[in-house]
């Protein structure tokens, strides 16, 4: 006996080509809403979101929170030396951490970094770097600005209100 093929129909065909279109359609168009990290900062803290920055300390296998600061320029990042022991050591920034991330579906798209050399962890929501390894007592100075949200079927109208709350 002999096998049949069933060719699709031109309907069948049109549906999955409908459907195709639509999810890339709706990938292109994402909003983008950009706010400065002074601001996400300031809406995102009184609403639970977390932000740290943490030194870590390789010969004595130690961590210590380190300074916090929202700049002038509406940055946010980590100021200070690392500890004048021997050895390694690198800082970790955690920004808009909360265990149920950012609302109505928002992510972070993109931001940018200056001051060090550093690896980006994840992607979405929250914003986690790690410096590259410094000597003892260096002096380090990272920040990040320039927050980018996007959210395929979200407005930009109500972001701040929405993504961090």
């Amino acid at each position: 006996m002999e096998k049949s093929r069933r060719n699709p129909s031109p309907g069948r065909i049109g549906l999955v080509l409908a459907a195709t279109l639509l999810a890339a359609s709706g990938a292109v168009h994402a909003e983008r809403c950009a706010i400065t990290a002074a601001d996400a900062h300031a809406i995102a803290s009184e609403n639970g979101f977390n932000f740290s920055c943490v030194v870590y300390h390789e010969e004595s296998n130690s961590a210590a929170p380190t300074h916090f600061q929202v700049y002038d320029d509406g940055s946010i990042g980590c100021v200070g030396n690392t500890p004048n022991e021997l050895g390694p050591a690198w800082i970790y920034l955690n920004f808009l951490n909360r265990d149920s991330g950012l609302g109505k579906g928002w992510e972070v798209w993109n931001y940018d970094v200056t001051g060090l050399p550093h690896t980006r962890i994840g992607a979405g929501a929250p914003i986690r770097l790690i410096t590259g390894l410094l000597g003892p007592n260096a002096r380090y100075e990272i920040k990040v600005s320039n927050i980018v949200l996007t959210n395929p079927y979200r407005k930009c109208t109500n972001f701040k209100d929405e993504a961090f709350k």
